[in-house]
């Protein structure tokens, strides 16, 4: 891996932003009519970053750093 990519070009790092996101609007406490779909939409969230930053660890060939 001589390589090397800027950090936002990390898909594990992307999925653990989305992971991370997610997580602190579900602990704003958002006062929404119907809790049921604000509570499956941030476990899709949550499942999606996690699935897209074990993806992108797997398929990872470039160091991230300076270029």
């Amino acid at each position: 891996m001589p390589e090397t990519k800027q950090i936002y070009q990390s898909m594990t790092i992307m999925g653990a932003v989305i992971v991370i996101i997610s997580f602190v609007v579900n602990r704003l406490n958002i006062d929404i009519s119907n809790k049921e779909v604000v509570d499956v939409v941030s476990a899709v969230f949550v499942i999606g970053g996690a699935l897209i930053s074990i993806i992108g660890r797997i398929r990872a060939n470039k160091r991230i750093g300076k270029k």
